[in-house]
């Protein structure tokens, strides 16, 4: 499909999409990077973003340490740096403002007034012009990290156990990350099951 095709079938799948193209777009930018060239795009924290979501400025940004900053892959890197915060940090999802003037999908973290920038080109320097995103909730924050950091391989962070290899609910590290994460496991264990390739929200909003 052309880029334009791609918006359409996007937004004609679920007009919410042209509601989060049009909040980031009312702070600049030409276009959304997946509402243009990935075909079938889903946005897991659609609801979220549109109920919460906030522009957030890069004046305020920090680097995450070097063992948190592989390049391209800010989704893994964010869960690793926000495990070793001990529950400082927040993990933001949401989009970034690019040079290329397209809005891409991003993840990044927030704590003490900062933002915390897992993709830095240099010490404190983003490429992005802009954020706007929303805080995710405990039992994301477990999602991700489950997916990210147990089922996949994280810099910093040690899978002990096949259980934890397996991303198995209960298991010693998603323990710890629940803990983290200031939420019950016993509680969100549900919530946590299968290849969550998709967050489909957490089972206890329903």
């Amino acid at each position: 499909l052309l880029p334009e095709g791609v918006r359409e079938e996007l937004i004609g799948r679920d007009p919410r999409y042209g509601e989060l193209e049009a909040a980031l777009l009312s702070h600049g930018g030409m276009g959304m990077y997946e509402h243009l060239f990935c075909p079938g795009h889903r946005e897991p924290d659609l609801e979220l973003l549109l109920e919460k979501g906030v522009l957030q400025h890069p004046s305020a940004v920090v680097a995450a340490p070097p063992e948190h900053c592989a390049g391209s892959k800010c989704h893994r890197n964010v869960v690793g740096c926000w495990f070793h915060s001990k529950g400082e940090a927040e993990i933001m999802s949401g989009y970034a403002l690019m040079p290329n003037n397209l809005w891409c999908s991003h993840s990044w973290l927030q704590a003490g007034g900062h933002l915390i920038e897992t993709c830095c080109e240099g010490e404190g320097e983003s490429e992005y012009g802009l954020y706007w995103g929303a805080a995710v909730g405990g039992c994301r924050t477990v999602h991700l990290f489950r997916r990210h950091a147990m089922i996949g391989e994280c810099p910093g962070i040690e899978r002990t156990t096949t259980a934890d290899v397996m991303g198995e609910p209960g298991s010693k590290l998603h323990q710890q990350a629940c803990m983290a994460a200031g939420i019950e496991w016993e509680v969100h264990a549900g919530c946590h099951v299968g290849d969550q390739g998709m967050w489909r929200g957490c089972l206890l909003d329903s």
